[in-house]
């Protein structure tokens, strides 16, 4: 009976013996704490934290969404255009039908609606025209249009017309309006001007700008 408490004494004995020689558990990491001594939340995550998106920034982003789609999606409306400006239209269709009665009809119907819309108009027909005889209608139209007085780009265009009654009509047009800043431009184009009756045109224009600018 004593030898076999003595062999259960020795047993425990050894067993804790082992566990006693066991490698220790380590402890759990400690969390570093902030700069305001808080402790980080997932600070031994080795994962990155991805930045919290400000609930504003947000908002925005997603408001923004909807108006760029809609900008993306609206068709180009040129109603407006052609309503504000039908009788132009109706000069560009009859140009490209060929039809020089209707463009005459209306360019008539420009000269009484004036203003700047329908001067550019007229222009279109002084450059782009093939028939002199509209070319030069549409350059007495615009004299007649023109209340200011002022010179429109198409009439500075028409001195280099290959007609040269378009030439004289348009330097006649200059002259007329008394525009100063102009007489350079007539020097200029009258150097290159190879039609005797032309250059005279632009000798007497020249001239009657010049009296104007430094006197008579």
């Amino acid at each position: 009976m004593r030898t076999r408490a003595s062999g259960l004494l020795l047993s425990v004995a050894l067993l804790v013996f082992a566990c006693s020689d066991s490698a220790p558990v380590a402890p759990p990491a400690a969390v570093p704490p902030s700069s305001d001594g808080v402790p980080i939340a997932g600070a031994d995550d080795p994962r990155p934290v991805e930045p919290e998106r400000p609930a504003a920034e947000a908002n925005v982003s997603r408001s923004l969404e909807p108006r760029r789609l809609a900008l993306e999606v609206q068709p180009r409306d040129d109603s407006a255009l052609e309503m504000a400006d039908p009788i132009a239209r109706r000069i560009d269709d009859a140009m490209a039908r060929g039809d020089d009665v209707a463009l005459e009809e209306a360019m008539m119907e420009l000269e009484e609606s004036g203003g700047a819309r329908a001067i550019a108009a007229l222009g279109a027909v002084v450059e782009n025209h093939p028939d002199t005889d509209i070319r030069l209608d549409a350059l007495e139209l615009i004299a007649v249009t023109s209340e200011d007085g002022s010179v429109p780009p198409a009439v500075v265009a028409a001195l280099g017309d290959p007609d040269p009654d378009v030439r004289m009509e348009a330097i006649d047009l200059i002259v007329d309006s008394g525009d100063l800043s102009l007489l350079s431009v007539l020097e200029s184009y009258a150097a290159s001007e190879r039609e005797e009756d032309v250059r005279g045109v632009y000798d007497d224009a020249i001239e009657d700008l010049r009296d104007i600018r430094y006197g008579d």
